[in-house]
């Protein structure tokens, strides 16, 4: 059944979808990786937000801040935008979860079916007639025909229901049932159910409903399959890619699956909205009749073509969660399928939700977390992936509450919700001293070359400091590197918001840092690392071949990899000696390397060596050294391996 076209609802992409509450996103502690290639250690890292406030939101006399951010829902396992981008980019449905799910594989199941706990329309479970009904419960069940009934219902009456039918206007009791459930189901394998307001839904299966207190919940129990034709139309256009909307098929039957594993004791397995799946049963009707919406030709379709398959995870089915838009990265659900990494299809999906920008109140905020009045907000961690250094992860709200200042630890998606925003992948746009530190590299041995931007609001220029220290030297620098992404994302006049910042490093280690800076504020750490700078070669023995000869025997061995003395800048003057035993030879190392001429921004980019040694028979220690050619360096050993 086909629904008319529709714009993009909330109620059909861009929820949060979970099992009871979402799982907390787990900070990422703020620790800079050292990597160490050859005795040179260099940093690879993403600068968090110090503790001291590095980057906060002040309440302002507007009362209201302009955020701007990337994605809608927390982010876990598949982005239903991404998916329809990868899609685009010609991946199947089974490579599609693959990557989103990754580690996972797809299993056939049979004969699976669903309990569904439906939204309450009041203490009553109202169905329609039709041929073949019956009521059953625990201990018995009994056909339901009385002549000129139109509908039947269950309410609860003791510790069971009261089942009365409706006939020309008025409900009349037909009998009670001691049980603490009860089903009706039809011939035609479909139930109609109605609502107060007029509306009415068909499903499948079974309509029933379970006693919980004094009142009752009404519970659809439906075939896997029939289940997921329900979801599939209400959470992507069926419209989509064929790909997309069978990866969506396949994580909406996951999902209930994982429900149905892990729901067993409780009264029904999953929800019908977004805080389970959205679930529609197979049709819905407006009052007085016409098709509101219902199960479409593509999602059928999906649904068929992937008929029976879950994912799972070794033997267990996954916890397959997906938002509408993970904003370009996938955020850790705390499962070993879902891991944080970049999502390079969500750029092509035509995805409204990267670069959304909303208004906030800053009233409504102080109202969520019981404050009177509202200072700041400061965001104390982020998870690391992405603008901005990713998503919020903790953060702390100042303001007053019974006339004290009081401060509130918050999570990211907690702020997000008292800020009513798509995600915690945000930042302020303005009334903020902020910046970023993109990268922090050791050029030719002795240079630390830092790159990131900065903004100060309050610059008439538009533009901003940054102070780089070297241990306790620094210099100021103003920001001049023309970065349109961060105008954007900030409302700049000027683009000019990018740095680029050479320092000294002697031989050691050393701390280096970068701060923003603006006249008569503090300055607002960026980051720091710590890098070790030496006068001594630095390379790498990438691969060992043997091109003649037989291991054991006589023959030639190539060796391959790269090497540079720091004070010749990547010059054609590097040398690597390779020893066989005591015998040695030497090589010019300057074939061409750009990747490590790029790396560590040297300004040759002749490091590369690949060369032919002979090896007599029998076993032999052969070694390889970066030789150090000018300067006060020493020769740095590369590589050693047994050869025979």
């Amino acid at each position: 059944m086909s629904a008319s076209p529709f714009a993009i609802r909330p109620d059909r992409v861009g929820k949060a979808h979970r099992l009871g509450r979402t799982p907390r996103q787990r900070a990422v502690a703020a620790a800079v990786a050292v990597l160490s290639v050859a005795g040179l250690s260099f940093a690879s890292f993403t600068p968090q937000s110090s503790a001291a406030g590095a980057e906060y939101l002040k309440a302002t006399a507007p009362g209201s801040w302009t955020i701007v951010g990337n994605g809608n829902g927390h982010g876990h396992g598949l982005s239903q935008y991404g998916a329809r981008g990868a899609a685009g980019a010609g991946l199947t449905y089974q490579q599609i979860l693959a990557f989103y799910y990754p580690g996972t594989s797809l299993a056939a199941l049979a004969g699976s079916s669903v309990r569904v706990g439906l939204t309450s329309d009041g203490a009553v479970t109202t169905i329609g007639t039709g041929a073949g009904l019956t009521l059953s419960w625990s201990g018995g069940s009994k056909a339901l025909s009385v002549a000129g009934a139109s509908r039947w219902r269950l309410t609860p009456s003791g510790s069971g229901f009261a089942v009365a039918y409706l006939s020309a206007g008025a409900w009349h009791t037909s009998f009670t049932v001691a049980a603490t459930s009860a089903a009706f189901s039809a011939s035609s394998g479909r139930v109609r159910r109605w609502l107060s307001d007029g509306s009415s839904t068909v499903y499948r299966g079974t309509l029933g409903a379970v006693r919980s207190g004094a009142g009752e919940i009404t519970v659809n129990k439906v075939g896997l399959d029939d289940y997921v034709r329900g979801v599939v139309p209400r959470e992507m256009p069926s419209s989509w890619q064929a790909a997309a909307v069978q990866a969506q098929a396949v994580a909406a039957r996951s999902y209930a699956r994982y429900a149905v594993e892990h729901n067993a004791s409780n009264s029904y397995d999953i929800c019908d909205t977004t805080s389970c799946q959205v679930y529609a049963g197979k049709e819905h009707d407006a009052a007085g009749g016409g098709l509101v919406y219902g199960e479409e030709t593509g999602s059928e379709a999906a649904v068929v073509a992937t008929a029976g398959r879950v994912l799972r995870y070794g033997s267990s089915t996954i916890f397959a969660q997906f938002s509408a838009s993970n904003g370009g990265w996938t955020t850790d659900g705390g499962q070993p399928y879902l891991v944080a990494k970049a999502d390079p299809y969500e750029a092509s999906s035509g995805d409204p939700y990267l670069g959304w920008s909303r208004t906030v109140s800053q009233r409504a905020v102080a109202s969520y977390y019981g404050l009177s009045s509202l200072a700041k907000i400061v965001i104390n961690t982020r998870d690391g992936h992405g603008q901005w250094g990713g998503r919020i992860t903790a953060a702390t709200v100042y303001g007053t509450g019974g006339g004290q200042a009081r401060s509130v630890s918050t999570t990211g998606f907690e702020l997000a919700d008292a800020m009513n925003i798509p995600q915690a992948w945000f930042a302020g746009t303005s009334n903020s001293l902020t910046g970023h530190l993109d990268s922090v590299v050791l050029q030719d041995g002795h240079t630390a070359v830092l790159t990131g931007w900065v903004w100060d609001p309050a610059s008439t220029a538009g533009t901003g400091r940054v102070h780089t220290y070297v241990d306790g030297t620094g210099k100021s620098s103003t920001s001049a590197l023309a970065r349109p992404d961060v105008q954007a994302s900030v409302g700049s006049g000027s683009d000019l918001l990018g740095f680029s910042v050479t320092m000294p490093v002697p031989n050691g280690a050393h701390k280096v840092c970068a701060f923003a800076a603006a006249s008569g504020q503090s300055d607002v750490l960026l980051g720091c690392v710590v890098l070790t700078a030496s006068d001594s070669p630095i390379g790498q023995t990438e691969s060992v071949t043997r091109v003649s000869g037989h291991p054991g025997g006589a023959g030639t061995v190539r060796f391959s990899g790269w090497t540079f003395d720091p004070n010749l800048n990547g010059g054609p003057n590097g040398r690597v000696h390779v020893y066989v035993g005591a015998k040695g030879y030497s090589f010019a190392a300057s074939s061409a390397r750009p990747d490590i001429q790029s790396r560590y921004h040297l300004a040759g980019n002749q490091v590369g060596f690949s060369v032919p040694v002979a090896v007599p028979t029998g076993r032999h220690q052969i070694c390889v050294f970066g030789i150090n050619v000018a300067g006060a360096g020493s020769n740095r050993l590369l590589s050693c391996r047994t050869i025979g």
